[in-house]
C-alpha cells in the first residue's frame, strides 16, 4: 500500500466516524422526550430549540463526512483540503471538549458521541499532517 492509499484510510475512517456521528446525534435526538401537553410556552420554545440544533449538528456532521468521503484524494494533495481537514479536526475536537466541561453534557454521559469526535479528530488531524497540498 503507498502512502496515498494509507492516507486516503485515513481520511475514509474519519469519513465513517463522523457519518456515525450524525446517525447517533439523529437516534438520540428521537429518543428526547416531548414536553408534556401542560407544558409552558417558554418549555416548548427550549424543547424546539434543542431540536433544532441538534438538527443543524447532523446536517453539519453529514456535510463533513460526505465531502470528505466523496473527495478523499483531494483532501491530501491540495492546500483547500488541509484546511477543512483542519476545520475538521477543530470542530471534532470542540464537540468533544464539550463533553467533558459542560455540565449539562457531562451529566447525560454520552460515551459513543465523545468517542465518535475523538475517533474522527484523530483522523483527520493524522490525514492534516499527512497532507502534501503546499
Amino acid at each position: 500500500m503507498n502512502p496515498l492509499e494509507s492516507a486516503q484510510l485515513t481520511v475514509v475512517i474519519g469519513s465513517v466516524a463522523n457519518l456515525a456521528l450524525a446517525l447517533w446525534r439523529a437516534w438520540s435526538l428521537q429518543r428526547l422526550p416531548e414536553p408534556p401537553r401542560a407544558a409552558t410556552a417558554r418549555d416548548r420554545t427550549t424543547h424546539a430549540a434543542t431540536m433544532l440544533s441538534g438538527y443543524r449538528q447532523v446536517f453539519t456532521f453529514l456535510i463533513f463526512g460526505a465531502i470528505s468521503l466523496l473527495h478523499a484524494e483531494a483532501m491530501l494533495t491540495t492546500a483547500i483540503g488541509f484546511t477543512l481537514s483542519v476545520a475538521i479536526t477543530l470542530f471534532l475536537l470542540l464537540r468533544a471538549f464539550e463533553h467533558l466541561f459542560v455540565p449539562e453534557l457531562r451529566r447525560q454521559r454520552d460515551f459513543v458521541d465523545l468517542s465518535l469526535s475523538l475517533v474522527g479528530a484523530t483522523f483527520y488531524g493524522w490525514a492534516a499532517a499527512m497532507n502534501r497540498g503546499f
